[in-house]
């Protein structure tokens, strides 16, 4: 039977739950209006009548595009289904003039998407921990706690310096590291994060909030001496208690980990280390940046 593909909106909720995952607590199906609308898009793959898979993409930035979304029927694994459809959504992002960059970030341990992700010629380009504790007291060196920075024009020297100049990885947001350049970073993002530099100004790290079922404070350091730097967790765990006052509810730490950095965690830290997310990139367009740095 012929398949076919179209995308799913807002209304039709009742077609995506027709298809059986076998998926018991289905994030998408929770949260599906939002991500069949604005800047997700959604796809279906038909058989008929019956849609037998799904994938889409997020655009962040207005140029990036996150593929995800992936589901298949139980009755038709092993058919190469995921790969077909994960193929149609990726030609449609290719064919948007304002995406620049395509990718996806899929668990290490995932082997079906890991398979699919390299037959589309997805290639992997950072693996990391997402790291998560619900309490750092005692973390790292003692110290005082950190200078948060406010200005503007100083954040965007150190993100520059750090991130953009070298288009490394940096996590917008939990679960979305995106290749940095200036348009991942808009004004009204970084007035709302907060920047913290250290006694002599040769460090800094961003504490942010997210949301993913639960509260995070999101620690954004690009160095890899995370337990070196005295004052670095005081001023991590200040922000968490006060992240905590702010929602009335648990708020867990969540440290975006390069898998080559996890020997750096101290024997007794309170990290549960268990998901590795593996950064993959099928396009990439980004030209390089022409910006002010720090250092410069």
């Amino acid at each position: 039977m012929k398949r076919w593909m179209r995308q799913l909106h807002v209304e039709d909720l009742n077609v995506y739950k027709s298809m059986p995952t076998g998926i018991e607590d289905d994030y998408i199906a929770r949260f599906y209006e939002r991500i069949s609308s604005q800047n997700n898009k959604l796809f279906g793959l038909f058989e008929g009548d019956d849609l037998i898979a799904t994938a889409g993409y997020t655009l962040f930035a207005g140029q990036y595009a996150m593929l995800g979304r992936l589901r298949t029927s139980q009755y038709v694994r092993g058919k190469n289904v995921g790969t077909d459809v994960l193929i149609r959504v990726l030609e449609l992002a290719k064919k948007d003039p304002s995406v620049k960059w395509i990718g996806a970030n899929t668990e290490e341990y995932n082997g079906p998407a890991m398979r699919v992700l390299e037959k589309i010629n997805a290639y992997p380009i950072l693996p990391q921990h997402a790291a998560i504790a619900s309490d750092v007291t005692g973390l790292g060196e003692s110290g005082t706690v950190w200078n948060e920075i406010f200005d503007l024009e100083e954040k965007k020297a150190w993100l520059n310096a750090t991130y953009v100049h070298s288009q490394k990885p940096f996590p917008l947001q939990c679960y979305y590291p995106f290749p940095a350049t200036p348009e991942l970073f808009d004004d009204e993002l970084l007035n709302e994060w907060r920047f913290f530099e250290n006694s002599d100004a040769s460090r800094y790290m961003i504490l942010k909030k997210d949301m993913k079922k639960y509260h995070y404070q999101q620690v954004i350091y690009p160095w890899d001496d995370y337990f070196e730097q005295p004052g670095l967790w005081e001023t991590v765990r200040q922000g968490q208690v006060l992240h905590q006052e702010e929602v009335s509810d648990v708020v867990y730490v969540w440290l975006d980990l390069p898998k080559d950095h996890a020997h750096k965690l101290p024997q007794d830290h309170p990290f549960n280390t268990s998901q590795i997310w593996v950064l993959h990139e099928a396009v990439n367009k980004l030209q390089p940046a022409k910006v002010h740095s720090k250092s410069s």
